[in-house]
């Protein structure tokens, strides 16, 4: 997470506009103007960028001593504090790698510093950042520019000492958690795995265990998992009413308190647009506008810990009601297996603004799982001949500027019997494609 890295893809469109506004300023200044060598150092030290806010988010500079607004687009400095009250949510990206999201009534302070060296015995990674949890919690991922291995997280305790999280090897991108409780930090890692180094230790840390940290000790937590959804169905269509409630369900999980419901426009959920603590399995989110959202939830313990979140679900709100647009194989269609690959065509009524088509074939109506074909097209029409005996569900979505949305109402169920090559006959329709 070093600034000398590439920045992220996030950090980087914003960093851009503020370079450009610096270069404008400085080139209409003298070379040896003292102003313009201030601004160049000032904007050396900027270690990483606000990209989405929800709520009331503040930061305090290292040299102020008060706080104001936080925007889209605010860039930190070492020392620099940020915070978001009730309700709100910011997420920072670091100018190496890397992201912060920051969960209601969290305080953060912002630095970097040398890194510690690496856990196989290596040198120091170079400078890091640094993170220090005053109030609150927080999540983030460490993930490298590159898509090699991430840069090292450095964390300040809750009493005073140094902690250094490093991904595994291999392990990709590691999402984590500090929080803040009294005179103690807590870390936790939701996906992937990393390393601990905590007061001469190091700890193992892979998803559903959390170490608890305080006076030098490391102490191992047992996090509750997510609960399963149940409602509504994975990319799940269904027409927008203002003001009309979408329930959101999941199933009950054995000594849960209560459950943390995150809702956001995007995939990844970097534009989040409501974060809801809950105590029953069931929220009535009310959507803003015809558009795709995507939700997930997390399991809150007695003692006030969440675990990971669950997988994702996504729900496409649309202004008008929604229609069905595969067209064949009808519905729980069935297909003669004699021993050679069967040539099954798929086909579906385009969408006007659609770039591409992804044609999924699974073995359960959801599509996410146990995916048997993905075909990518710009036809409104595909063949698919790899499919065995089995009783397979498909579906297609329409790709356009990054967004995709299914052309079904829900995934269609289809049958491939084996039979013998006597029995084989030819269906009394032959379909065309110019049909």
């Amino acid at each position: 997470m070093s600034r000398r890295e590439s920045p992220s893809p996030g950090a980087r469109a914003i960093l851009a506009a503020i370079l450009g506004a610096a270069l404008l300023v400085a080139a209409c200044g003298e070379a040896d103007d003292p102003n313009r060598t201030v601004a160049l150092h000032s904007l050396d030290e900027i270690i990483a960028t606000c990209s989405a806010t929800s709520g009331q988010v503040e930061v305090k500079r290292r040299s102020e001593g008060f706080w104001g607004p936080a925007p889209v687009g605010a860039v930190f400095r070492p020392g620099d504090w940020l915070r978001a009250g009730a309700g709100a949510y910011a997420r920072v990206e670091f100018l190496g790698s890397g992201a912060l999201e920051l969960d209601e009534n969290a305080t953060v302070i912002l630095d970097e510093q040398e890194a510690a060296p690496t856990s196989d015995g290596g040198t120091s990674a170079g400078r890091t950042a640094l993170v220090a949890v005053e109030a609150g919690a927080v999540r983030g991922v460490m993930q490298a520019a590159d898509g090699g291995t991430a840069r090292p997280l450095m964390f300040a305790t809750a009493d005073g000492q140094r902690g250094q999280l490093e991904a595994s090897a291999g392990a990709g991108p590691v999402e984590f958690s500090l929080t803040r409780r009294e005179r103690k930090t807590e870390v936790a890692v939701s996906s992937g795995e990393a390393t601990l180094a905590f007061s001469g230790q190091r700890r193992t840390l892979k998803e559903g265990i959390a170490e608890e940290l305080a006076l030098g000790k490391l102490v191992e937590l047992v996090l509750l998992k997510p609960p399963p959804l149940s409602g509504p169905r994975p990319d799940a269509r269904l027409h927008f009413a203002p003001g009309r409630a979408v329930p959101l369900r999941w199933d009950a999980v054995n000594d849960a308190r209560g459950y943390r419901v995150q809702i956001a426009r995007d995939a990844a959920f970097r534009s989040v647009v409501e974060t809801r603590e809950v105590e029953r399995t069931e929220l009535n989110f009310v959507p803003r506008e015809a558009t795709g959202y995507s939700w997930r939830i997390a399991t809150r313990d007695a003692a006030g810990r969440l675990g990971a979140f669950s997988g994702s679900r996504r729900i496409h709100l649309e202004a008008s009601a929604p229609a069905d647009r595969l067209v064949e194989p009808e519905p729980n269609a069935a297909f003669g297996h004699a021993g050679e690959a069967v040539r099954i065509a798929f086909r579906w009524r385009p969408e006007p603004d659609a770039v591409q088509y992804r044609l999924v074939v699974a073995r359960g109506p959801d599509l996410d799982r146990d995916r048997v074909a993905t075909e990518l097209t710009r036809a409104d029409r595909r063949e698919i001949s790899s499919l065995g005996p089995g009783t397979y569900w498909w579906g297609v979505f329409a790709i356009e500027d990054g967004d995709v949305r299914p052309l079904h109402l829900s995934a269609r169920p289809l049958v491939v019997k084996k039979v013998s090559a006597s029995t084989l006959r030819a269906p009394k329709k032959v379909i065309q494609w110019g049909d």
